[in-house]
């Protein structure tokens, strides 16, 4: 029986950061998913689990509604 892969949540406020991050995670043996801002990682991180999340630091005039910090607080 195969060992699921470890499963790696990727948020970011830039789409081609978690696309990057995303795509480079898939090929190297990871289940990658991202999400586009806080809100929508919070979401996810709290309907399924994950063995890392790598979020960034998401400066609130980029994201006002969840920075980063915001976002692991809340989990």
């Amino acid at each position: 029986m195969l060992e699921p892969l470890p499963k790696i949540l990727i948020v970011n406020d830039d789409q081609e950061v978690v696309d990057l991050y995303v795509e480079k995670f898939s090929s190297s043996g990871f289940e990658a998913v991202g999400a586009l801002g806080g809100e929508k990682g919070l979401a996810l991180a709290r309907a399924s689990k994950f063995d890392l999340i790598l979020t960034g630091i998401m400066k609130p005039h980029q994201t006002p509604q969840m920075t980063g910090f915001d976002m692991i607080s809340q989990l």
